[in-house]
């Protein structure tokens, strides 16, 4: 699965091409927002937070997705014959008259009210990546992990709900470099800041 490394970088190409730039197509190839029109809408950019992305727009809403397993957003020319987006398994198109991003095998798909984005977050640990994460954002995950008591260390990196991003790469290579054991009880582990600020360093 896509870790929060590869969402940031997904955020930051979409931000390339479409920031800025009205959707001259849209197409949600998902049941629940089939009917969704998002044409004539400008892209203000794409936000990642943990291994979610939330593309937002100037009338106040914003596209949810998640990558999931196999997800991808690729980029291609509009205009040009791959930017027809003919493959069953795009679940997604927003084109601007340079740029068409597909969504490929999207695992989450959904569409709501920039304000109401916590909904599907808020559940979440602070984001590993996040610019925050050295300060509030630290010691929070810090607290989270705290109330974890017995539950293995490498269980814990990957609970989003303790902190969002780490998958089980880098909860894998964290835990070696730090030379932990992963099976350690979280409450047993005597140095929890090095061992999330060594995953965000490696991310």
């Amino acid at each position: 699965m896509p870790e929060g490394d590869i969402l940031r970088r997904a955020a930051r190409t979409l931000d390339a091409a479409l920031a800025g730039q009205r959707l001259v197509r849209a197409e949600l190839r998902w049941p629940s927002a089939a009917g969704v029109d998002l044409v004539g809408a400008t892209v203000l950019g794409t936000v990642p937070y943990g291994k979610h992305l939330f593309t937002r727009f100037d009338d106040g809403r914003s596209l949810h997705t998640h990558l999931r397993m196999e997800g991808s957003w690729r980029l291609v020319r509009t205009g040009t014959p791959a930017a027809q987006a003919r493959s069953p398994w795009v679940r997604a198109v927003l084109a601007t008259a340079e740029w068409t991003a597909a969504g490929h095998r999207l695992g989450m798909l959904d569409v709501l009210r920039t304000e109401d984005e916590h909904t599907v977050v808020g559940h979440l640990g602070p984001d590993v990546l996040a610019d925050d994460f050295p300060g509030p954002g630290l010691a929070e995950a810090l607290r989270r992990v705290g109330e974890r008591g017995d539950v293995p260390i490498a269980e814990v990196l990957l609970d989003q709900r303790v902190c969002a991003g780490i998958g089980t790469l880098y909860a894998a290579e964290s835990l070696y470099a730090r030379r932990l054991w992963p099976w350690t009880p979280a409450g047993q582990v005597t140095d929890v800041p090095s061992l999330l600020m060594t995953a965000r360093r490696l991310m």
